[in-house]
């Protein structure tokens, strides 16, 4: 392929910008962003004790993003999530938001 077949686009910030406002006002995008959430609620239900960890996974919507996260206070429930030492044991994390972050190709 020659040097002139080759189409050519600037992508620039104002582009960008305008293409990811108009996908997340289509309805296909917060029905996706609430899969998510409803995936990582169910990943982290195995999990439950007391409710408090369910309970503190939330989403947030943002101008054109949204977020699911979880509300890290006390940082018990990052502990759960992340894992953490106890003494000179370590205590693996649950991981909920990473295995569906991986389920859905991420790293």
């Amino acid at each position: 392929m020659t040097r002139s077949n080759i189409l050519e686009v600037n992508w620039d910030r104002g582009i960008r910008s305008a293409i990811a406002h108009e996908a997340s006002d289509q309805p296909g995008f917060s029905a996706r962003s609430n899969a998510i959430l409803a995936e990582v609620r169910a990943a982290a239900a195995p999990h439950v004790k007391t409710g408090a960890m369910m309970a503190s996974i939330h989403m947030s919507h943002g101008s054109v993003d949204d977020f699911v996260y979880m509300d890290p206070t006390p940082p018990g429930r990052a502990h759960a999530e992340l894992g953490h030492r106890q003494g000179h044991t370590l205590v693996k994390g649950i991981h909920v938001f990473s295995s569906v972050v991986r389920a859905h190709g991420g790293v």
